[in-house]
């Protein structure tokens, strides 16, 4: 093998490692968007209960709880008292009626929640990729 031959072939090593890491940042640096700039959504706490009852949202999203009522209430994951299905869903105190609480929801899955201070209200935020 001549000189220019492993040349070439140690250039062509470093390309690649270098476009692998550049892939691999690009990747994590993408993620982190996904987390930093996902869509807002709503969800009102009604006498009827939380509209909408079911919400799919993606990761990274943010799901705003209000409440229409006139009374405090606090949203949280199942179950009930606990809320031990997802520990950080959880606005883990009681808010005004004119309050509001957001949640970025970073894990895939169902997510079903209630009003911890009246638990038969009940809603659920599914979370896709």
């Amino acid at each position: 093998m001549t000189k220019a031959q492993r040349v070439l072939i140690v250039v062509g090593l470093i390309g690649i490692v270098i476009f692998a890491s550049f892939g691999y940042f690009y990747k994590a640096e993408i993620a982190k968007l996904a987390l930093t700039t996902g869509v807002t959504h709503e969800v009102v706490l009604t006498s009827e209960g939380f509209t909408p009852r079911s919400l799919t949202v993606k990761v990274g999203d943010e799901v705003v709880f209000k409440s229409q009522k006139g009374v405090e209430f606090w949203p949280a994951s199942n179950q009930h008292p606990i809320h031990a299905a997802y520990p950080a869903f959880d606005s883990k105190m009681p808010l005004q009626s004119d309050a509001s609480w957001s949640f970025q929801f970073t894990q895939v899955g169902t997510w079903a929640y209630h009003d911890h201070l009246n638990s038969p209200l009940r809603g659920e935020v599914v979370v896709i990729p």
